[in-house]
């Protein structure tokens, strides 16, 4: 949908278009999972699974930040 300018997402490499596909080796099928997943993990580190343009697979590591 969109990466917010200076995120942790874009600091990562993800990119509009980009699809998450698993959390910390876990599957995500929708947005509610990922945010469950990420729920109460502020200042810890995430492995992100995703495809880019559908097709290509890659991980990333996320760092959460506090608000």
């Amino acid at each position: 949908m969109d990466v917010a300018p200076g995120s942790a997402a874009e600091v990562s490499g993800l990119r509009v278009g980009d699809v998450i596909n698993s959390a910390n080796g876990k599957p995500i099928r929708a947005a509610s999972e990922l945010a469950d997943e990420v729920s109460g993990r502020s200042g810890e580190d995430i492995r992100l699974g995703y495809l880019i343009r559908g097709m290509w697979q890659s991980e990333t590591m996320v760092g959460l930040r506090a608000k």
